[in-house]
């Protein structure tokens, strides 16, 4: 009769690493952020050109809709989706070089760029395990 000792799992047995999920949620987290700031574009604010928003609108749905995968694990999805969140990481770029960007704008867009990093990190990290 021999003994096994058991190991915390990092897998969770419905597929997906805890690393990559908390990566998916906390990308749908950003992307829901990314819509509201486009819904206030939208709205008549010149935050951003129009263009601009509906390129990370795309983004952001594009999130929505590969998150299912990612979160059961498929290494594919959570690999766009880490391209998705980081391209959209780019387009905050701009709020740093632009003249007249308020410092308000800019410490949102350096909070969204250092989260946009911790996502894909976490995405990529999990989806080794």
């Amino acid at each position: 009769m021999s003994t096994q000792l058991s190991s915390p799992s990092r897998v969770d047995p419905a597929g997906g690493s805890r690393l990559a999920r908390v990566g998916v949620a906390l990308a749908c987290v950003i992307a829901a952020g990314d819509l509201a700031l486009v819904a206030v574009q939208v709205a008549g604010s010149e935050l951003i050109p129009i263009i601009v928003g509906a390129v990370i609108a795309g983004l952001a749905l594009g999130t929505f809709v590969l998150a299912p995968q990612g979160w059961r694990g498929r290494r594919p999805a959570l690999y766009v989706i880490a391209g998705l969140r980081g391209l959209s990481a780019l387009t905050a770029i701009p709020a740093f070089v632009v003249d007249g960007v308020p410092f308000e704008m800019k410490l949102l867009a350096g909070a969204g760029l250092g989260l946009a990093l911790v996502v894909i990190m976490l995405l990529l990290i999990g989806s080794r395990r």
